[in-house]
């Protein structure tokens, strides 16, 4: 598509200060090429208005197992208590370890004291070796002391009728891709590449589509890697006349463990990690993009600005460098990325879905607190069209 810029031709006036300007009609009509990003703002001024009313959370918690790999330097997300850092982030000798060296440091003690009568230099320099090792070994615990309490919940009311209750000194223990986040350029690729390149917030804000994978990937074994290739995006996008047009796509790839209907669509449905042990636990096989398909997807849908997917990664775990793979083929094509969303709310609508498509529109949030130079934690609202209701 190409944008027509037009100059004002003769007679035609521009108002300023001094009065107004005449300019001669000669002036060429100048063609320039619309980026999609340029395409998308000129669609969304003649975007309808939404139901606030039907809005459905696609967003992951955090502090869910399954949307954060599973090593030690990337935990999920945690509120943190004194205790739990004295135990967990602080290396210092245990009471056991401490009771055994002051025993048998007190036994050798004795032992060097009866024969420092005999005033040998070598058990005097010893004995003054075993106290001062004590010494360091008592100081070195001794030295950790917790002043105040973290995390914990302060009445601060200043009556004695109601209370009014804080928590203070709040501690936190996460990584920047645990639950619902967007991937920005420096995750895959150098400062210097993406300075200027970077995804901007129109591309994660607007018309949308849902479209459920599970059925299309049911013929993989247990496992397995759930690689979303070629052929199963053919399958899956078949029914829709034109990819065109289309803006963002969400695919849902996670069957949930019973399927049921629930009523906790709405937007101000609690967030927090399902109590279903097996829903919640990590999956080692979970869906991610074959470049191909990536590729597929990229050249099938000019105007795509973002993809969004409900696993912890587009790319295969063992993915390296994951700019030569999928996160690589939609820099590319500048097309935005938001890992670890959550279908749930939505699986018995796109199960009746004849497409299993569901379109709508969508609104991004980035939360200040989670805002990384690698990854932009957010929250994701869905809106379903009204024809699909």
């Amino acid at each position: 598509m190409l944008s027509r810029v037009c100059l004002p031709g003769w007679g035609a006036r521009t108002e300023k200060a001094s009065g107004p300007i005449f300019l001669p009609p000669y002036l060429p009509i100048i063609t320039l090429p619309m980026s999609k990003l340029d395409r998308w703002r000129v669609q969304a001024h003649r975007s309808g208005l939404v139901a606030i009313s039907r809005a459905v959370d696609l967003s992951t918690d955090p502090r869910s197992k399954r949307a954060s790999f599973p090593y030690d330097s990337l935990p999920p997300f945690r509120v943190l208590t004194a205790r739990d850092v004295v135990r967990e982030l602080v290396t210092i000798p245990s009471v056991a370890a401490t009771a055994a060296v002051a025993f048998f440091t007190g036994v050798a003690a004795c032992w060097l004291v009866r024969s420092a009568r005999r005033r040998s230099a070598w058990r005097l320099l010893l004995l003054s070796a075993v106290l001062a090792r004590l010494w360091c070994f008592v100081k070195k615990r001794s030295a950790i002391r917790v002043v105040e309490p973290l995390s914990e919940a302060v009445n601060v009311s200043s009556s004695p009728d109601g209370p009014c209750n804080v928590h203070c000194r709040v501690l936190t223990l996460s990584n920047s891709h645990a639950g619902t986040h967007a991937d920005t350029a420096r995750h895959f690729v150098g400062e210097q590449e993406a300075l200027g390149r970077e995804f901007v917030a129109e591309q994660y804000v607007g018309d949308a589509v849902i479209v459920d994978l599970v059925p299309h990937m049911s013929h993989i074994p247990g496992g397995t890697p759930r690689t979303i290739t070629r052929s199963i995006l053919v399958a899956a996008l078949e029914k829709r006349v034109s990819l065109a047009g289309v803006w963002r796509f969400l695919f849902r790839t996670r069957a949930a463990v019973a399927e049921t209907p629930t009523t906790s669509s709405s937007a101000t449905a609690s967030l927090r990690p399902s109590d279903n042990d097996e829903e919640d636990a990590w999956d080692p096989t979970f869906a991610h993009f074959d470049p191909d398909a990536a590729r597929y997807l990229a050249e099938m849908c000019p105007s795509l600005l973002l993809i969004g997917l409900d696993s912890a990664s587009v790319d295969h775990p063992n993915a390296s460098p994951i700019c030569h793979h999928s996160h690589g083929v939609f820099w590319t094509h500048h097309i935005a990325i938001l890992e670890n969303l959550d279908f749930s709310k939505l699986s018995a609508r796109l199960q009746s879905c004849p497409s299993g498509a569901l379109n709508g529109s969508m609104q991004t949030v980035f939360h200040p607190q989670q805002r990384f130079f690698d990854s932009h934690g957010c929250s994701v609202m869905f809106f379903p069209d009204v024809e699909a209701e």
